[in-house]
This record gives structure tokens, sequence and C-alpha cells, in this order.
């Protein structure tokens, strides 16, 4: 997405270098070096993009696909269909096996039994099977496992698993007992998609009717046993069982535990656990060199991040260190705009908050001792101490530090000028 915004007539024109300056009825704008528009569904030329494993995303139509090894992932939302732009991940791997067969006797059947391959699944193909409660009251009529896990792997874990109802169950219950013998409870309303009073996680509509429901674990390791996920038809919010008679059922597909505070994209699973490597997008060379000034600049992006939980780049441009480098990032809740060189940081600015899952547009200017950053429109938060990294790549969607955004990157846009305050505000509105 390319971002023409206003200039104030005060800035220092001889900066400009090769960034095109063009008047609009009195108006001064500037036009990025580069511009790179991810929403677009493809990728530049001029970005080197690798993932060593195939790994999915949500596509155009809403439904779940597969990108190929080295396949970029252009992500969108699966109900409004509105593009978010160039998924960014950070290495997973799925612990359930047979994450697509409730009927495999690792899943161990409770008061239930299964149809396999009984309606349309989130991937748009007949896989997802049906849950059908016995007859009578019966406590938790559904499928469990014991989960196989390292205790590195559960420390922090999160279950999530995609759930549709059937006929007759209108709330389900995932649980995951830790290897800490915590419970972690999540009651889900079929219905309406909402999430029931004492509930830990939270759910992600899909198309036709789907629910990808999502259960954290953020607590530590306790004990050697394995951890167990639990998924039942229950009567109601905060209930342990149901009464069925046999023709009552919901139906079940995707599920995933992961080592992490947060759930990413799913990861199918047969006999064996999978692992789907990051996601990693450079600019190198004079792909990188033909548009970048060394003295001054200005980087701006449209961006939204899964998480808040730790530090996740939106943009880095460095040495292949973390020595000298310009990143835009989000520190927890923080977005900022930092600037290091040789490894000491000569300007940190924290340009507000941040919320998960929510897209916002940000960008952050630098020049010898003047440093700006703005979000959503802000006023621009400024340092006027600091000296310029010498750098000759940019990383995108993650740093030399191994810090990834998990999430998607909309668009970037670079001007080789410092740009006014004003116009940092005009660029993120």
């Amino acid at each position: 997405m390319s971002f023409g915004i206003p200039v104030r007539n005060g800035l220092g024109i001889g900066l400009l270098s090769s960034t095109t300056l063009r008047s609009t009825r009195g108006q001064t704008t500037a036009t990025p070096a580069i511009s790179l528009n991810f929403l677009s569904g493809s990728l530049d030329s001029r970005v080197t993009f690798t993932r060593a494993t195939t790994a999915t995303f949500v596509g155009s139509n809403g439904f779940i696909q597969t990108a190929a090894i080295n396949g970029p992932r252009f992500d969108y939302n699966p109900v409004t269909l509105a593009a978010k732009g160039l998924l960014i991940e950070e290495q997973r791997v799925n612990l359930l096996t047979r994450s697509e067969e409730f009927d495999n006797a690792s899943w161990v059947k409770n008061a239930a039994t299964v149809t396999v391959n009984a309606t349309t699944a989130p991937n748009n193909t007949v896989s997802a099977d049906a849950i059908i409660p016995n007859s009578g009251t019966n406590t938790l009529p559904g499928f469990f496992r014991n989960a196989v896990v390292s205790a590195s792997d559960n420390e922090n874990g999160v279950v999530s698993i995609y759930l549709k109802k059937g006929v007759g169950v209108s709330w389900v219950f995932v649980r995951y007992l830790n290897k800490a013998n915590n419970f972690f409870n999540l009651w889900v309303n079929l219905d309406t998609g909402s999430v029931g009073a004492t509930s830990t996680g939270s759910v992600v509509a899909l198309p036709n009717d789907w629910y990808r429901c999502i259960l954290p674990n953020n607590t530590g390791v306790g004990s050697t046993t394995a951890g167990r996920v639990t998924v039942c038809a229950v009567s109601g919010d905060g209930q342990n069982s149901f009464t069925g008679d046999g023709t009552q059922f919901f139906y079940a597909w995707g599920a995933q535990l992961e080592a992490g505070a947060f759930a990413t994209s799913y990861i199918p699973t047969v006999a064996s656990t999978v692992t789907r490597t990051a996601d990693i997008a450079t600019m190198t060379g004079t792909n990188f060199s033909d548009w970048y000034n060394a003295s001054a600049g200005t980087f701006a992006s449209q961006f939204t991040t899964s998480t808040i939980s730790g530090t996740r780049t939106i943009l880095d441009a460095n040495d292949n260190t973390a020595n000298e480098s310009i990143r835009l990032r989000t520190v927890s809740a923080d977005p900022s705009f930092t600037v290091t060189d040789g490894g000491v940081d000569q300007a940190n600015i924290d340009a507000g908050t941040v919320v998960a899952n929510t897209t916002y547009k940000m960008a952050g200017a630098y020049t010898l001792n003047d440093f700006a950053t703005s979000i959503g429109g802000g006023a621009a938060v400024i340092d006027t101490s600091g000296t310029i990294p010498t750098v000759n790549q940019l990383q995108i969607g993650t740093s030399a530090a191994g810090n990834i955004l998990n999430g998607c990157i909309g668009s970037i846009s670079y001007y080789n000028t410092r740009l006014s305050n004003s116009s940092l505000q005009a660029i993120t509105a």
C-alpha cells in the first residue's frame, strides 16, 4: 500500500535524496522510495522468502489452505474475507497426532461414538467427524487423550480445536489438564460462539458456523505425567454432563497442542507430531541498497499481531546482527521505534499501546540526533539525541535477534528522508 502524505514546507529538502516530490494544489507530497503492498496477495520480486515446510493460512474464500515449502502465505479474515497481508510466524510443533482422526484409538472415547468424515471441515474437505454422546446422562461424553510432551513443551502450552454444532448439542467443553495437574476449562456456546462465564480461553469464528476454540495454559510444570486434552458435549455453561438420546452430536476437526502462550495457524498431523518452521522474508544486496538512505529515512507499516506476549518485530533494518538496527516492533502492549548503533540503543521510543488481532499503521523516522514515531495518527513521540547505525538488509516480520511478529504485515513503505512529525501522524492515521 503506497502512502502519499503531506510534508511541511520547512522540511530539509537536501535530505530527500531519490524521494520524488510533487505538488498538489500548493501542498507538497512525498512518494515512498519503495512501497511493498502485501494486501495484494503477491510478493515483490525483491523480497526473498523461505520456510522449510508447508504451512496453512486462511485463503481469500475464508477456508484454510496450504502453502507449499518456501511459499508465502497471504492471510484473510475468515468471516469478512478482508485481506490481512503477509503472514509471518515462528516455528511451532503440533504435539497432538491424528489431529483430524478422532475415531483413532489414540483418542479415547468416553460415553460417545464417532462418525468419520461426516461434514465439510474448515479446509473445505469432507473430513470433520461427528461426536455422538451415548444415550442417558453421562459425565464428559466425548473424547480425550494424554499428550506426550516434554517438560519444556508443557511449561506454556495452548490447545486449539475447531468445533461446530450438529444436532441437539449447544454447549461444548474443552479442558486441558497440564503436567502440574492444573485444569484449564473452556465452555463454548455453539449456537452463538460465545464463551462461558468462567472460561479461560477464547473463540474465533469461521465460515459455515465453525469456531476455533483456543485454551491457553500459562503455568509451570509440576510433575512428569503427561497432560490431557478433553473435548465433550455438556448441558450448559459450567456443566460437565450431558443427557443424550443417541441422535444428538457435534462436529470436531483440527486438534492442536503447541508449546507457547498463544495459538498459531493450524498444523495438521497424522501418525507423528509435525513441525512448521518459521517464515523468513528479507531484502538484501542491491534490492535493499537501491532505495535505502543511510543518513535519514522513514519506515511505515500496516500490521496486525496475533499476540502482545513478548517482543514482536514488524520490520528490522540491520547488518545481520542486533548491534546495528532500525526497527519497528511491539514489546508486550507497547509499540516502539528502536534505533541501535554499536550495540547501544540510540532511541527507544514508545508510541502508545496496541492490542492483539487489531490492525495498526505505525511509522518511525530517523536522522542524526532526530528520531520520531507515531501510531494510529497519534502525536509523534520524539528523541533528540543519537547516532545512525550502518545497515545492509531489511528483515520483514522478524529481527536479527529472532523476535518474530506472529501476525500479518499489510504493507511497508520507506521514504528516504526524515519526514516531519505531522507527516508521521498523517501516514499512520
